[in-house]
């Protein structure tokens, strides 16, 4: 590998890096006994300057 390319490799590592630690941090939800995240409405208040919230799942139907 030449030096620009190590060069471009390690800064786009960073930037990935940078990147995915802010997302992650964002989650305040902790994980109940069997890795499962519940949240009650009150939880899910959108960030500011967003108007909503996506959520994976319908929460009246038990189960994924």
């Amino acid at each position: 590998m030449t030096r620009v390319a190590v060069i471009r490799s390690v800064c786009c590592g960073l930037a990935m890096l940078g990147l995915t630690f802010s997302l992650a941090s964002g989650q305040t939800l902790t994980p109940d006994a069997h890795g499962f995240i519940t949240a009650t409405p009150e939880d899910l208040q959108p960030p500011e300057g967003s108007r909503s919230v996506s959520i994976l799942g319908q929460g009246s139907q038990p189960g994924m």
